[in-house]
């Protein structure tokens, strides 16, 4: 572990930090601002955008940002997998006083917390302590999803009494705050829980006519031990997706409700998925827990997974694409009614098939809704939604270098074909690079921005109003929604500087943090993933101006190894990134002392 002189005097096990004990665990009520990354993209509309910061603008970003502190996690790769994106929970007290808490998995089989103002372990997690197969690029098993909380529909499903903890700050639940050296109490130790047995396709769509298709004593390791959760005491109440708590899926396919203070399962895990499914976009809101899966990986059936733990035997369902798997890196976004869209890969084509598709479907039973396919071709990352005019829009990336804006009354018209809106080509790329996901905000003015990572070089029918290098390997493009006819157009605005392999941006105060993930893509399909490693450079973390994409801030050359999938997440003002060799990197402002 690698910290700077950035690091802040907090209560440490000398000094117990004063506090209450009761069922929930207490929580500051803010220092950075801005809402807690608590799920891929951070919140349910994979957004990537925080809505505030405090100390984050472009006048201390130029001045103050700078890279803060390291963490080497002790994992091994699983093929490309290494560490998920961070979520975060920030403002929690306990015996060690109040801090930020990262929590990441790891592919090899585990769960890890980090302070992220010490940059130091909190706890661990295992997962299991039996060797793993080693998988394949397609089904590299283990940890493969970047964990949850509890999150909130949009506002006008919130104001209707949908959704979970909130988005901001308050209200929440979780871990107690425990003695020094004694970790936390559990705050239930539920049993008799099983998994319950997949339930049936959803359906209701017709396919006709398609055409296409807190920390015991430290271990070797520099961090807290895990503690078992057997024999800590109990304190009922405590159930599955009605506690505040850290939820993943571990490479066995058991939902785990991990204790915010010390990693423990809350209650025996749920089995929920077949073992090594590929899975991706965890996301819970109303007890229930979403997962997409692809390449059919462990027998898991490619498309949507949920799991209810309302009812009585946490009751699973399956919706099948019988075709492509899940597209991008976070799942599914959820829209202001908690509808679901889901955007498919290449597969089969058949009438009851579903490849190459943005599909809606309906929130616990997962009924289809409506679908859109542009026809043979494939989609290449999680859909990203935003609100405007009364109703929700549905932005897609297809791998064709198109974005489509979908109506969420009507996908796609009545032939299910015909989308809101298309862009034109936007760059010219032959590789296997794919968008993962994209981004959305609303700048002060009321402008809605939509940005969206682009390999290659960029297309002669884009017309960017404004551009900031050569583009060769690939950049974030900017677009902003303008009203047409009643309906949102995407109008080019910016492409950034030339970044390689460009991963999914995330928006802070008007700032635009963009990662050049430099990892190695190619269009032939024999290159081993030896040599995508070999070929594959250092990350960049850039910071850009949201309304010129012009460069304010970068981070040379502090990243010495690639990145792929998991992407950046943020919170008080800090910028996360893990890279393929199991380093977490921060970079913000260094804390006031």
């Amino acid at each position: 572990m690698t910290t700077t002189s950035a690091q802040a005097i907090k209560c440490g096990a000398a000094l117990l930090c004063v506090g209450s004990l009761w069922t929930g665990a207490l929580f500051a009520q803010g220092r950075g601002g801005g809402g807690d990354w608590k799920t891929g993209g951070f919140d349910a509309q994979r957004s990537s955008w925080v809505r505030s910061d405090s100390r984050l603008t472009p006048d201390t970003v130029k001045k103050d940002f700078k890279f803060l502190w390291k963490f080497k996690v002790p994992n091994d790769a699983r093929q490309l997998n290494a560490l998920t994106q961070p979520i975060m929970l920030d403002g929690l007290h306990s015996y060690t006083g109040m801090r930020t808490q990262l929590v990441l998995g790891a592919s090899s089989g585990a769960a890890y917390s980090i302070d992220a103002d010490l940059g130091r372990l909190e706890w661990k997690h295992p997962f299991t302590t039996q060797p793993q197969p080693a998988g394949t690029l397609a089904c590299p098993g283990g940890v493969t999803s970047t964990f949850t909380r509890q999150v909130s529909l949009p506002p006008a499903a919130a104001a209707n009494g949908r959704g979970g903890a909130g988005g901001g700050r308050g209200g929440r639940s979780g871990g107690a705050v425990g003695q020094p050296d004694q970790g936390a109490p559990n705050i239930g130790q539920a049993t008799g829980r099983g998994g319950g047995a997949p339930g049936a396709s959803g359906g209701g769509v017709g396919r006709a006519g398609r055409g296409g298709g807190p920390p015991a004593p430290p271990t070797e390791e520099g961090g807290a031990a895990p503690v078992p959760a057997a024999g800590r005491g109990g304190r009922g109440g405590v159930s599955f997706g009605g506690t505040d708590a850290f939820y993943s899926v571990s490479g066995d396919g058991n939902v785990h409700m991990l204790n915010v203070q010390d990693g423990s399962d809350m209650a025996p895990p749920v089995k929920f998925l077949p073992a090594g499914a590929n899975i991706s976009g965890l996301m819970l809101f109303d007890r229930v827990l979403y997962a997409a899966t692809t390449n059919n990986c462990g027998g898991a059936a490619n498309g949507l997974w949920a799991i209810d733990f309302s009812t009585p035997n946490q009751a699973v369902t399956t919706w099948k694409t019988n075709g492509g798997g899940a597209a991008g890196t976070m799942g599914p976004a959820a829209g202001s009614d908690g509808t679901l869209y889901l955007a498919t890969g290449d597969g089969d084509y058949s009438p009851t098939s579903y490849s190459d598709a943005v599909v809606a479907l309906a929130p616990k039973t997962l009924a289809l809704k409506d679908y859109f396919t542009p026809g043979r071709v494939a989609f290449g990352a999680s859909p990203v939604v935003f609100p405007d005019a009364g109703k929700d829009w549905i932005v897609a990336a297809g791998t064709d270098g198109r974005l489509y804006v979908l109506d969420s009354s009507s996908l796609g018209g009545a032939d299910h074909h015909t989308p809101a809106y298309v862009t034109p080509k936007i760059s010219n790329d032959n590789t296997d690079f794919t968008a993962g996901a994209l981004a959305t905000w609303q700048d002060s003015r009321g402008v809605r921005w939509v940005l969206a990572p682009v390999a290659g070089a960029i297309s002669d029918d884009a017309k960017f109003f404004t551009t900031n290098d050569k583009v060769t390997n690939g950049a974030i493009a900017a677009f902003k929604v303008v009203a047409q006819n009643g309906k949102p157009t995407l109008q080019p605005a910016w492409v950034s500087r030339d970044l390689v392999s460009p991963g999914a941006p995330l928006i802070v105060n008007g700032i635009v943090f963009a990662l050049s993930t430099g990892e190695f893509h190619s269009n032939d399909s024999n290159v081993t993933v030896a040599q995508r490693i070999q070929r594959s450079k250092p990350a960049v973390l850039y910071a850009l101006d949201a309304a010129t994409g012009k460069e304010v801030w970068n981070s040379g050359n502090t990243i010495t190894s690639f990145v792929h999938g998991s992407g950046l997440s943020s919170g008080n003002s800090q910028v996360y990134t893990s890279t393929y060799d199991s380093t977490l990197y921060t970079f913000g402002i260094p804390m006031e002392r």
